[in-house]
């Protein structure tokens, strides 16, 4: 048996903020089954995707951005099946990385998560009328009620605890501003704000509106879903494993865009006992929060990951 089989039993995917230009396109040069994940994804939004892959400004849009990732990521996935027998028994990820994770689990067509992710990237970023943005807080010992306490006085949220030493906070730019002031005395005892290259505040109240529309898009597309297989995989929205019901997994998928990322939580629930966590797209951000918490994690670098692991097989 080829060794790559068992040894990444957990796949991960990153989400919006982990695109680039040219993301997966070594992939899409090197391998047909790469190439097949880009061509069904342009043929369900009707959007060159290698073009856009390539396009700086388009990246720079929440609605190409989010199926751009859906495709280099799937496309990696498939790469890695197919080449060095990766078979997983668990997925998780991080916002819209969450449907790549129920495509490679099966949960999910491909096609369909395409049309879902366009439709969502258009719906993330008009409910923005105002503007917003995101603020990672990061610092050594972070303390996160005092962190959501800030936020709460700003009139923001918190919008995803990505690990013991990193919330992220959304919302309009006014509050993002008083939150700035707020959080002076933890910068002044070490702690670092950065602002995230995202064009709304998703994970805030600001994308409730959201709600009725997305769902029924879900609705729409979900009569082509396999819910059962969900089970595999993390949900954002609840911390733990989706049930396996549809409806359940609609109402997940729809208050995830104004929920905060439970990824804290998610990680804990796939270190099974010897996890070992493969980071698949084209960022690396989840292996240093799986690697906080003291879990053994890789991340594909590029289509020259392949040969790296045909050579351990």
């Amino acid at each position: 048996m080829n060794p790559c089989v068992t040894e990444f039993d957990t796949i991960v995917f990153p989400g919006q903020g982990a695109q680039r230009p040219g993301m997966g396109l070594d992939f899409v040069e090197a391998f047909p089954a790469a190439r097949a994940v880009y061509a069904e994804v342009a043929d369900a939004i009707e959007v060159d995707v290698i073009g856009a892959c390539r396009d700086e400004a388009l990246l720079a849009r929440t609605e190409y951005a989010q199926p751009c990732l859906l495709a280099c990521e799937i496309a990696q996935f498939r790469v890695l099946e197919a080449e060095v027998g990766l078979a997983p028994a668990r997925f998780g990820g991080h916002s819209l990385g969450e449907y790549s994770a129920l495509v490679a689990a099966g949960a999910l067509p491909l096609a369909s998560a395409a049309r879902i992710l366009r439709a969502r990237g258009r719906l993330m970023q008009g409910a923005a009328s105002d503007g917003g943005g995101m603020l990672a807080v990061t610092a050594a010992g972070l303390d996160h009620s005092r962190v959501l306490a800030i936020a709460t006085a700003a009139g923001i949220d918190v919008a995803s605890e990505n690990a013991p030493s990193q919330l992220v906070l959304s919302g309009n730019h006014a509050g993002l501003q008083r939150a700035r002031g707020l959080l002076q005395p933890l910068v002044r005892a070490g702690a670092r704000l950065v602002d995230l290259d995202v064009s709304a505040p998703f994970h805030s109240r600001c994308m409730h509106r959201v709600a009725a529309p997305l769902r029924e898009q879900l609705v729409v597309e979900s009569r082509s879903w396999a819910p059962a297989s969900a089970r595999r995989v993390t949900s954002n929205t609840l911390g733990g494993f989706h049930a396996g019901d549809l409806a359940a997994l609609v109402y997940a998928l729809v208050a995830q865009v104004a929920l905060p990322v439970r990824w804290i939580e998610n990680m804990r629930a796939l270190a099974t006992p010897g996890a070992r966590f493969l980071e698949v797209g084209p960022g690396r951000p989840l292996s240093g929060f799986l690697r906080e918490l003291g879990h053994a994690a890789e991340s594909v670098v590029g289509a020259r990951h392949v040969d790296r692991l045909r050579r351990r097989a």
